[in-house]
């Protein structure tokens, strides 16, 4: 995410901010386990993580990598799930913002009026970059061949901000 529209967001949810917890997290913890109860919403403040899915051999899928400035766990605002399915493990150093979601909803009127709009309109943004991300790795797994997903996989990879750039590109 580009600075200018980073500070935009932090002075936009500024109340938000406010009523949600902080929470740092080590690179290579876990932050969320398949079971776990989908009742808070995450605020990637700083950092970046690794969301997975994970079958009973233990073989991982790479969902996304979010990064500073992205939310996850907001699906749960708009569904019944009422259990996480995927984990989602921290690639660097993290700072959360969390906030439960009953909390959130019975702020929605009162301190959290002003910034209530602009929240709900960064969480769509937020789940329709993740949908078309997921659409193209679909696309992507049925028409091209492993060495074009091996190509579409290094270049998704490289486009992250905590990816190693190299003088020669």
């Amino acid at each position: 995410m580009d600075y200018i529209k980073y500070k935009q967001i932090e002075e936009d949810l500024a109340d938000f901010f406010r009523v949600c917890h902080s929470k740092h997290y080590t690179a290579k913890s876990t932050l969320i386990r398949p079971g776990d109860s989908a009742d808070t919403l995450y605020y990637l403040r700083e950092g970046s993580v690794t969301i997975v899915m994970e079958n009973e051999e233990g073989e991982e899928l790479i969902i996304a990598h979010l990064n500073q400035g992205d939310f996850l766990g907001e699906i749960g605002l708009f569904s019944d799930n009422a259990d996480r399915s995927v984990i989602v493990k921290a690639k660097t150093d993290c700072r959360t913002e969390e906030i439960s979601y009953q909390q959130l909803q019975s702020l929605y009127a009162t301190s959290l009026k002003e910034c209530y709009p602009k929240l709900l309109t960064l969480l769509a943004e937020n789940m329709a970059r993740r949908l078309l991300s997921t659409t193209r790795k679909a696309s992507e797994l049925a028409f091209l061949d492993v060495t074009g997903r091996v190509a579409a996989a290094l270049k998704e990879l490289s486009a992250q901000p905590d990816a190693l750039k190299h003088e020669e590109g």
